[in-house]
């Protein structure tokens, strides 16, 4: 658990997640500071939000996940909880670097990659029953680069510094569709009114490319992370957010975005 924001506010909303949510820590703390108000990020690697959902040899995101439940239900001050993470591992079953990583439940009678989207579905579920008295936003995760990162960067530096060809084209990637956000979605279309999406895809592409450096500093720390820097630029996006839906906020912003 870490502190966002103005350490000598009470929280007032929570980012709960796996390793991609630490990695918007940074975005999200400059966002709070810029309000004046704070949060908590409760984050714990490779395990989602899914109440209730066990990985196979990683037996402490069930306890995690059950342990951040159990601090949010004494905080009742806490009235809006983002909700960040891989979700294409697990929904799918993989990712660039990562295969077979299934996940069960009470419910589950046999694992695989297509018993991943039934069991996502159900911790959901039940994540946000446990948040049914919040307001809720589910962060869309971010492009996945994968293996080309290592590729595009090496290119780029080997280019400039070993060649020295000046003016070497900073290396992008192209931008994909996001493989989940539609069955991420429709699962939450019938809790609308307390649960919305928030796409941040569009702040770190445009025209379908999405660049690996800004103005020379890495957007990226490796394949599916966000490095401190790339994390800040989702500030002003995540500043809305807050402002919208704390206590006297306006609501989802008017793109269906939250």
């Amino acid at each position: 658990m870490c502190h966002l924001g103005n350490p000598d506010r009470a929280p007032t909303f929570a980012l709960w997640g796996d390793s991609h949510a630490n990695a918007l820590g940074p975005g999200m703390h400059h966002a709070a500071r810029g309000l004046d108000t704070a949060g908590l990020l409760f984050f714990g690697s490779g395990c989602p939000a899914l109440l209730g959902v066990d990985r196979p040899a990683r037996e402490e995101c069930r306890r995690f996940n059950r342990e951040v439940n159990r601090t949010l239900q004494g905080e009742p001050g806490i009235g809006l909880i983002y909700l960040a993470g891989y979700w294409t591992v697990p929904m799918t079953g993989s990712g660039y670097d990562k295969r077979f990583f299934l996940i069960e439940d009470e419910q589950t009678t046999g694992r695989s990659p297509s018993e991943n989207g039934r069991v996502f579905a159900r911790g959901l579920g039940r994540t946000l029953d446990a948040l049914a008295d919040r307001r809720v936003v589910i962060i869309q995760d971010v492009p996945e680069v994968g293996s080309r990162f290592s590729k595009h960067l090496s290119d780029h530096f080997v280019r400039r510094a070993w060649l020295k060809i000046d003016g070497a084209a900073e290396p992008v990637y192209p931008l994909t569709e996001d493989p989940v956000e539609a069955r991420l979605t429709a699962l939450i279309a019938a809790r609308k009114d307390k649960v919305h999406f928030l796409r941040i895809r569009p702040v770190l592409c445009s025209d379908n490319r999405c660049p690996l450096r800004i103005d020379g500093a890495l957007v990226y720390r490796d394949g599916d992370h966000l490095s401190d820097y790339g994390s800040r630029l989702l500030a002003p996006l995540l500043s809305r957010s807050l402002s919208r839906n704390l206590p006297g906020g306006t609501g989802p912003l008017k793109n269906g975005s939250s």
